[in-house]
């Protein structure tokens, strides 16, 4: 007898269904929202949603253009949920409750889908480079959370002024265009609500201990973008051993010239596209065109400088250069790229900081550090 895989897949989240609903009979739904591992599903189940999106709706590889475009699954279902709050006057809690559920409902069905379509060889290669990818984001979570981190801390303050944007658009009151729509807080305009869509459906799913959720998310958003960067590496060095040393080394020093790392902010997100993006190998002028939209959407300034990228690599590698001569051009601007992060990884050992030196007016007024 042959097993339909959707049917089955559909089973089994029918299944983790009920197996919720029973625990929110049991203990209640503000003792599931502050559960530590339940807090880490949704930060992960959110973050990867639109990668299975592109391998299991779409047929694309997990890191791609198509997964980058799949973000837009958070503030396209916004549209809709504000839409039909204000058209038929339903309440927005109650849409937003229906599309937490629905969200993890798709995320658990296209997981098992995946599993039961996809080969036996391809899943074993995913496997194998999963584990190439993980070992150095260990490495460096294990480097974080014993020197760095404390339990429960919380070292980029911008969380909270975010958090305010994804507090108001939860409330299904505004639909906020850009951060300053919904928050004075905000003295520059420097990105749309794309970012606070996607952190605001994070918060659906949590309680209000905000201080561990913002911890879990540090910790999870640098597996998601290890293993981005990791895919990239692969595409292009060929070599399990120097791609990890690669994600190793990027996340170490994540943002030349900045003391960000590996916070989920706008301008990480607008690098995870980034790489998502520049991972796939058919790109076009059209497909350029719109990751470059998406792109400066997440952030309207590094965003740009990711685009203007984009297109000087569409044209190099798409355009004009053979296979060997792009091989070189490719290990020419690793090499040059090699040099940077070794000049600004030493500025940062002599606590240089392009960021601080452009906010040092600002610096004058709330007081320095």
């Amino acid at each position: 007898m042959r097993i339909n895989i959707k049917q089955m897949a559909f089973f089994v989240q029918v299944l983790s269904l009920l197996l919720i609903g029973y625990y929110l009979k049991t203990f209640g739904f503000d003792s599931l929202r502050e559960n530590t591992l339940w807090i880490a599903y949704s930060v992960v189940l959110v973050l990867t949603l639109p990668s299975l999106i592109a391998k299991g709706f779409f047929g694309a590889p997990f890191v791609s253009f198509t997964s980058a475009m799949s973000y837009l699954y958070y503030p396209l279902s916004y549209i809709v949920l504000y839409g039909l709050s204000h058209l038929f006057g339903l309440s927005f809690a109650t849409l937003s409750a229906i599309f937490g559920l629905f969200t993890i409902f798709y995320w658990n069905y296209l997981l098992m889908f995946l599993l039961f379509k996809l080969k036996k060889d391809y899943i074993g290669s995913l496997s194998r480079n999963g584990l190439f990818a993980l070992i150095p984001i260990f490495i460096f979570l294990l480097f974080v959370g014993l020197l760095i981190r404390q339990p429960g801390s919380v070292l980029a303050t911008d969380y909270i002024q975010h958090q305010t944007v994804s507090n108001v658009i939860n409330e299904g009151e505004k639909f906020c265009i850009i951060p300053n729509d919904c928050s004075n807080l905000f003295l520059q305009v420097g990105y749309t609500t794309f970012y606070h869509f996607i952190l605001g459906t994070i918060g659906i799913f949590n309680g209000n201990d905000l201080v561990k959720v913002l911890y879990i998310l540090d910790f999870s958003w640098s597996v998601v973008i290890g293993i981005a960067i990791y895919k990239l590496a692969i595409s292009r060095l060929n070599s399990r051993v120097y791609s990890s040393i690669a994600v190793l080394a990027s996340l170490l020093i994540f943002i030349n010239g900045a003391y960000d790392t590996s916070f989920f902010l706008p301008q990480t997100l607008s690098l995870l596209l980034f790489l998502h993006i520049i991972s796939s190998k058919k790109l076009n002028f059209i497909k350029t065109v719109l990751a470059a939209m998406l792109l400066i959407a997440s952030h309207f300034v590094i965003g740009t400088y990711l685009s203007v990228i984009l297109f000087i690599y569409y044209v190099l590698i798409y355009l004009f250069l053979d296979s060997q001569k792009t091989l070189k051009m490719q290990r020419l601007i690793l090499l040059i790229s090699l040099v940077i992060t070794i000049f600004f990884f030493l500025l940062h050992t002599l606590g240089f900081s392009f960021e601080n030196n452009f906010q040092r007016e600002s610096l004058k007024v709330i007081g320095d550090y």
